[in-house]
């Protein structure tokens, strides 16, 4: 048979084995195409062993086994804006041979030069004849090793990557992913080294490549995504992370490794095309953003995963918002020390005010005793409070004015005395009831006495009530949100007036006359007042969820901002504006 005969059928051969290789597998069928690959099998032999690879059914599993394996890599979103065939048409505009002369006299000394710096060329013996270093065989195949390393510790990234990283770091790492299965089929060993159209063969390593590259800073930016997807993820993998970190920047780096798969690519294209290529003369540059930015690369499985997760932040943010503004206006009207713990000098102040003064009270004495702290504080406030809130207020002006329906916190004040006169007759039977000793009860939830149980029973009645009576009057507006004026404000506040949220508040910045302790206050002032000490007398009577919420409006106002910004990286700008457009409203409404 001729010698060329053979040429030609090795050439088709070859060229055949090629075609295969660009077809698209199940992950299962992966390692078994490496393994023919990788044998000292005749190419003959291995195109018919990939074919029946093709042709066999994966063996499906029962259906009680468990779900359904997800899609291959083919079946998923595009990490670029366009498909591998067409990016590559854009990437890589034509480029013409040059004639022999020119090539001689005027490319050959460049090439050869970037060659010996970058290792990728022998040098030149005799004549002017361009040879890959024949280091390169070992170099790339060390390059496989490490696409097929980076491969696996992608993995979890690209199962739940999307939590942590942005679209754009995404989908990076996805592409990478992609470049990297390229690089692990591509049988090396079975390449002549001295054919010059050699570059021919690596549409698909090279297509992929110069996408990733094409930004100068995106393989740094792909380096870092790994590196954080990895060690903030689920396992928190520190070693996996730089491991990783450092394979991207092997594979994708100009100079991290030599010779690097970025010089093997130039120098493949210069020993085509008899040029010495710079990459942006080989690489158009004017394409704008060919990252696709506007979804995650995923297959449906995981954009099934994806949609799930939203609509679930979506409800934690909403939730979180909720409690975010009721801590917002608790905290309006609360003090704190540097410690996190209410301030009660208003409450102190409150307390030695008017009969309390009269009398010689000492909030910091009294206080350490919680049946005679609490007893006289229900009269004080029902002293100070009941006209207003029950019934008319003197205005500064003279004019006789009512603020409130009458019915509207007559029965808290109510209860407030009962709790008072029960708490009188139990100190009695109770002389000596600390408040550290009320804590204590209240912490462990046992070991009160009988009469112990029956003061903690009241208490957490008037503690119950105080709460009632700040919540519903802090959804009153303050004088500064614009307050209605003229007959509509004039008009009592009654229960339906106080659900609408909006209510107007009559008189709000009219004085008041008093013998109390709002004497000279402001309407307005006075609400805020009520609110506070009601807050305040909670605080004191250990209501948890009070001083939790005071001590944890810094965290819970940081996980919200971090949700939402979740939520918008996740979601999208469309997505995160309804939402936020849906707190605004509820926090409106509360």
């Amino acid at each position: 048979m001729p010698y060329g005969h053979e040429l030609q059928k090795e050439a088709e051969a070859h060229l055949e084995l090629a075609k295969l290789l660009q077809k698209a597998r199940p992950a299962a069928k992966q390692g078994e195409l490496r393994r023919i690959l990788q044998s000292d099998s005749p190419i003959g032999r291995k195109i018919a062993e990939i074919r029946r690879l093709d042709a066999a059914r994966p063996e499906r599993a029962p259906a009680d086994d468990g779900p359904a394996p997800r899609p291959s890599v083919a079946s998923a979103a595009s990490p670029f804006r366009f498909t591998v065939p067409k990016l590559r048409a854009l990437l890589k505009p034509p480029q013409t041979r040059l004639g022999l002369f020119p090539y001689l006299f005027r490319e050959l000394k460049n090439i050869v030069q970037f060659g010996y710096m970058t290792h990728t060329l022998a040098p030149i013996a005799l004549l002017p004849v361009l040879r890959l270093d024949k280091r390169l065989v070992a170099r790339l195949a060390a390059l496989q090793r490490d696409a097929e390393e980076l491969v696996e510790l992608s993995r979890p990234v690209i199962a739940s990557g999307w939590k942590l990283l942005s679209k754009r770091e995404y989908n990076l790492v996805v592409a990478l992913d992609r470049l990297c299965r390229e690089l692990v089929v591509t049988n090396f060993r079975a390449f002549n080294f001295r054919d010059r159209d050699l570059i021919d063969k690596l549409h698909g390593p090279e297509t992929w490549f110069f996408a990733l590259v094409y930004r100068s800073d995106d393989p740094e930016l792909v380096a870092q995504a790994l590196d954080r997807a990895l060690a903030e993820g689920p396992n928190g993998e520190r070693a996996k992370a730089e491991q990783a970190s450092i394979l991207a920047k092997r594979i994708l780096y100009r100079d991290f490794a030599m010779p690097s798969l970025y010089n093997i690519l130039l120098t493949l294209n210069m020993i085509k095309y008899r040029r010495f290529l710079a990459f942006e003369q080989l690489v158009s540059s004017d394409l704008g953003e060919i990252l696709n930015v506007a979804e995650f690369a995923v297959d449906e499985g995981l954009r099934r995963e994806i949609d799930a997760f939203v609509e679930e932040l979506k409800s934690a943010v909403l939730s979180l918002g909720g409690s975010s503004s009721e801590i917002g206006r608790i905290h309006s009207h609360i003090r704190t020390e540097p410690s996190g713990e209410p301030d009660y000098g208003l409450l102190g102040a409150f307390y030695e005010s008017g009969i309390g003064k009269e009398e010689g009270w000492i909030f910091a004495r009294d206080r350490e005793s919680v049946v005679v702290f609490m007893p006289r504080l229900l009269r004080s406030f029902n002293l100070s409070f009941t006209a207003f809130l029950t019934g008319r207020v003197t205005l500064a002006s003279g004019e006789k004015a009512q603020v409130f329906a009458p019915e509207l916190f007559l029965g808290d004040l109510q209860r407030l005395a009962a709790v008072a006169s029960k708490l009188d007759r139990l100190f009695f039977d109770l002389r000596v009831f600390s408040y550290s000793r009320y804590l204590q009860i209240k912490r462990d939830g046992r070991g009160a006495i009988a009469a112990e149980a029956e003061a903690i029973g009241d208490l957490q009645a008037a503690l119950s009530t105080f709460l009632a009576i700040a919540r519903r009057l802090a959804r009153l507006p303050a004088p500064s949100d614009g307050v209605q004026a003229g007959a509509s404000a004039s008009r009592p506040i009654d229960a339906s007036a106080l659900s609408d949220g909006r209510a107007a508040l009559p008189h709000a910045n009219e004085a008041i006359r008093s013998r109390h302790y709002l004497d000279g206050r402001a309407v307005g002032e006075a609400i805020g007042l009520v609110v506070s000490i009601c807050y305040l007398a909670a605080g004191y009577l250990y209501d948890k969820e009070l001083l939790a919420a005071i001590s944890q409006e810094r965290s819970v106002a940081k996980r919200l901002e971090t949700q939402l910004e979740t939520l918008k990286r996740i979601a999208g700008e469309e997505v995160f504006e309804a939402v936020a457009a849906q707190l605004v409203v509820s926090g409106l409404n509360r």
